[in-house]
């Protein structure tokens, strides 16, 4: 896109839009963008400074599932209007990812769902579309398949067949994959 062919009115309607939607970190990096560093073409004159990470160090060392649980958790309590739900997510999930999520935000916001993978993924697409955030679990990536055609379908093409009037960007699916490795033909595809 280049940044003139839009008014002005329309241009800051899509800032203030993205800026909802911004974790803390991607608007700290949003609000230091100058758009002088653009060419006419709309692309940096220079990459971004990176983040110096040798000199990073970890508060703690956590596993991958504590982390993850973290994450969702930082996004419970910065968004009041996220939710998550998926197959098990109430009781933690089958990894456990979600773990104390349900009884620190309640049945309302991280719930359980019917084995429905392409239900699961629609839902997350229509919640998204009120301009909240849906984090939606489906069980393991193998499971993923039933919701191609709302991933391809919907959620891929809700914006440009509503015109540009709403869109579904606000929704996370998350599909866990490689962790089980004596499932059977539909746990352990991906492993």
């Amino acid at each position: 896109m280049i940044l003139n062919s839009f008014s002005s009115l329309a241009l800051s309607a899509v800032r203030q839009r993205a800026k909802r939607s911004l974790s803390t970190a991607a608007l700290e990096r949003h609000n230091a963008f100058d758009a002088t560093q653009l060419n006419p073409n709309g692309a940096f004159k220079s990459a971004p400074p990176e983040p110096d990470v040798k000199n990073m160090t970890p508060k703690s060392k956590i596993n991958l599932v504590t982390s993850i649980n973290q994450t969702l958790e930082s996004i419970l309590d910065n968004n009041p209007n996220a939710i998550l739900f998926g197959q098990d997510i109430g009781f933690g999930g089958v990894f456990r990812c979600t773990n104390n999520l349900q009884s620190k935000f309640g049945k309302d916001r991280v719930f359980n769902t019917p084995l429905n993978e392409n239900g699961i993924v629609g839902m997350a697409i229509g919640y998204a579309s009120t301009e909240s955030l849906a984090i939606a679990e489906v069980q393991c990536a193998d499971y993923i398949f039933p919701a191609f055609d709302q991933i391809k379908n919907e959620a891929s093409m809700f914006r440009y067949r509503s015109g540009n009037q709403w869109n579904c960007g606000s929704m996370i699916v998350r599909m866990p994959y490689g962790a089980v490795g004596h499932g059977g033909h539909y746990h352990s595809q991906v492993s």
